[in-house]
C-alpha cells in the first residue's frame, strides 16, 4: 500500500516524473496483483491539484489487472 514518493515526486517532480514512478510501481510492486497504489503518506499542501489529478487519472488508466503492456 502506498509507494508513491510524497517528499519529492508528488510536490516537486514533473508530471513525467510522476507518471514514470506510477508505471514503475504498478509494474514492479504491483506485478501479479496486490498493490494498493497511493502516496507513501498523506498528500501535503505543497502538491498541486494538477499532480493529484494526474496521479488518479494515470493510475486508473494503467492500474487495472490484467496489466496493459506499456
Amino acid at each position: 500500500m502506498g509507494t508513491i514518493d510524497e517528499q519529492e515526486t508528488l510536490p516537486f517532480g514533473t508530471i513525467d516524473n510522476l507518471k514514470k514512478e506510477i508505471l514503475e510501481r504498478v509494474t514492479t510492486v504491483g506485478y501479479n496483483g496486490g498493490l494498493i497504489l497511493g502516496p507513501t503518506h498523506n498528500v501535503q499542501n505543497d502538491t498541486s491539484i494538477e499532480k493529484v489529478e494526474c496521479f488518479f487519472n494515470y493510475a486508473k488508466e494503467i492500474g487495472k489487472y490484467p496489466m496493459k503492456d506499456k
